[in-house]
C-alpha cells in the first residue's frame, strides 16, 4: 500500500536546487512506496527550478492531483488574506481534507509558521507532519529507500547548503539514522 506524501515545494526545492541532487529525489519517487499530491500552487512552484526537468516524467507517474480547489480558503480563517496563495498553505488545506477523508498521508512542512498552525489549530494532523530532514532519516531507517551513506550524505550535503535548517536538526536525524538497525 502505498503512503500519500502532501508536501509544500521546499522539500523537492531542496533536492533540486539547494543541494542540487535530483538524483536523490527520484529514488525517493521510484521507491513506489509513495503517491505525491501535488496542487497547482506548490506545481508553479517546483517547476520553476531549472532541474526539475530530471523529475518529471519519474513525478508524473506517482503523482496524484488532488481536486480543483482553492485549499488555501480552508485556512483562511488562520491567515490574512494574502497568505492564502502560498504552497505551504495549500498543503495544509490538503491535509485537513485528507484527513477528513480518513487518508493514510504524511505531511511534509519546513517552515515554522505554517507548521506552528498545525500543531496549535490542527493537532489531529500534527502525527502525520515531519520536516525535508526527518523524512529522510524515515527513508532509511524505516522505509529502506535510501542506504546508511546514502541518507548521512544527503544530511550532510543539506547541513552544507542554503536550506535553511537548524544543525541541531540534522544532528538529531544523523543519531536516529546511526540507531535504526537495518
Amino acid at each position: 500500500m502505498t503512503k500519500e506524501i502532501i508536501s509544500d515545494s521546499t522539500f523537492y526545492i531542496c533536492f533540486l536546487d539547494d543541494i542540487n541532487h535530483p538524483e536523490g529525489l527520484r529514488k525517493i519517487i521510484n521507491s513506489r512506496k509513495f503517491k505525491f499530491v501535488i496542487g497547482p500552487v506548490v506545481e508553479k512552484e517546483i517547476e520553476n527550478s531549472p532541474n526539475y526537468r530530471f523529475i518529471e516524467d519519474d513525478l508524473s507517474k506517482v503523482r496524484e492531483k488532488p481536486l480543483s480547489f482553492n485549499y488555501g480558503e480552508i485556512v483562511r480563517p488562520f491567515l490574512g488574506i494574502n497568505e492564502i496563495e502560498k504552497g505551504e498553505h495549500e498543503v495544509i488545506g490538503i491535509a485537513i481534507v485528507y484527513h477528513l477523508k480518513g487518508r493514510d498521508f504524511i505531511l511534509i512542512l519546513d517552515e515554522d509558521g505554517p507548521r506552528r498552525i498545525i500543531e496549535k489549530k490542527l493537532s489531529g494532523i500534527k502525527s502525520k507532519m515531519t520536516g525535508t530532514v526527518g523524512f529522510i532519516a524515515r527513508c532509511y531507517c524505516e522505509y529502506h529507500i535510501y542506504t546508511k551513506d546514502e541518507a548521512v550524505n544527503i544530511l550532510e550535503r543539506i547541513n552544507n547548503s542554503k536550506f535553511r535548517v537548524h544543525s541541531l536538526i540534522v544532528d538529531k536525524a544523523l543519531n536516529e539514522i546511526g540507531g535504526c538497525n537495518q
